[in-house]
């Protein structure tokens, strides 16, 4: 059969005409679920199947590093066979046309994020490099470094010592730096005694008027000090500063010192915010009633328990704040 010039120009047509259409729809269904995905990690593990979608779909890097990150703050273990899967993530046409560094930059973020999981990664990452072989991804042999935990130790070492895995000896050996390597510590910007009044004066007149970007970045570190310095009398300006910023960063720290000053007359505001719409103010909620160690909190705790789809991770802290209650001197 021949194919004469015009089939030719045609089939050319067509062809453009479904990238014409195809691409704006991929992009604006890229769009679409990227702001959807904090809706569907604020509601738990009820959304991680349309998480997991996004995360496995061959949408723009955004959508699917957002999905990532909504999945770190879930933390459900269902997570990890599909981050492991995401260690080959590839596309000819995308590689073609994004470049491999965002390929691996990807692939890096999924390797560094199954670290959260600690020992519940271990066996998921086990799994692939007996299934795999010499085949598996460096990546994998890496994240089992990257867990820092005994048991994945004893791992690399037996890998180490066995002359199959001899053609992965630089993987192995890069695996065992990682675990080796110490933590970095985090910077920490912590008021000075001298300084205490002058910023809380500033964090009561923001609670009023309002902060921008620059100066929540400012604030969020002056509230991490006043919990930690255990400053009583800043408890007032950080209630009003969780009400009054909602959904933000310094929504979430002024919990978080709420619960390290531990003032049992904080406990009724801070059991508001255990059903927040927001995880990360539910996760500083639950931690803050544990430090706080009112039993009259334990009721609503046990409620979060009983959530069918409350985050893992969530449920995991508001068993160990009922523990840390329940055994409080």
């Amino acid at each position: 059969m021949r194919i004469s010039f015009v089939h030719l120009i045609i089939a050319l047509l067509a062809m453009l005409l479904v990238a014409c259409v195809s691409v704006p729809a991929w992009y604006v269904l890229s769009i679409a679920a990227e702001r959807r995905i904090e809706d569907w990690e604020n509601r738990g593990v009820e959304c991680l199947g349309w998480i997991h979608l996004v995360f496995v779909s061959d949408l723009e890097w955004d959508a699917k590093e957002r999905a990532l990150y909504a999945i770190e703050k879930i933390l459900d273990p269902s997570s990890l066979r599909y981050m492991v899967d995401q260690l080959y993530y590839g596309n000819l046409w995308r590689q073609f046309w994004d470049g491999s560094e965002y390929y691996q930059a990807f692939r890096q973020n999924v390797m560094y994020s199954m670290r959260l999981y600690g020992n519940d990664a271990l066996p998921v990452l086990v799994q692939e490099v007996e299934a795999k072989g010499h085949r598996v991804s460096d990546l994998a042999i890496w994240g089992i470094g990257l867990l820092k935990t005994e048991p994945a130790r004893r791992v690399l070492e037996e890998m180490s010592q066995d002359p199959y895995w001899k053609p992965k000896g630089k993987a192995i050996e890069e695996a065992l730096r990682l675990w080796n390597q110490p933590q970095s510590p985090m910077q920490k910007h912590t008021l000075q005694p001298e300084e205490v009044d002058e910023e809380l004066a500033k964090l009561a007149a923001a609670a009023e008027t309002g902060m921008g970007a620059l100066e929540e970045m400012s604030f969020h570190a002056v509230i991490n000090s006043l919990g930690s310095m255990k400053i009583e009398r800043s408890r007032e300006a950080l209630r009003r500063i969780a009400e009054r910023f909602p959904g933000r960063f310094v929504q979430t720290a002024s919990i978080r010192a709420l619960g390290m000053i531990g003032s049992t007359e904080d406990v009724s505001f801070v059991c508001g915010y255990v059903f927040d719409r927001d995880i990360d103010v539910r996760q500083e909620a639950i931690v803050a009633l544990g430090e706080m160690g009112a039993e009259s909190a334990i009721p609503l705790l046990e409620q979060v328990l009983e959530l069918t789809h409350e985050a893992p991770r969530n449920k995991r802290l508001a068993q160990e704040a009922i523990q840390m209650i329940i055994h409080r001197d």
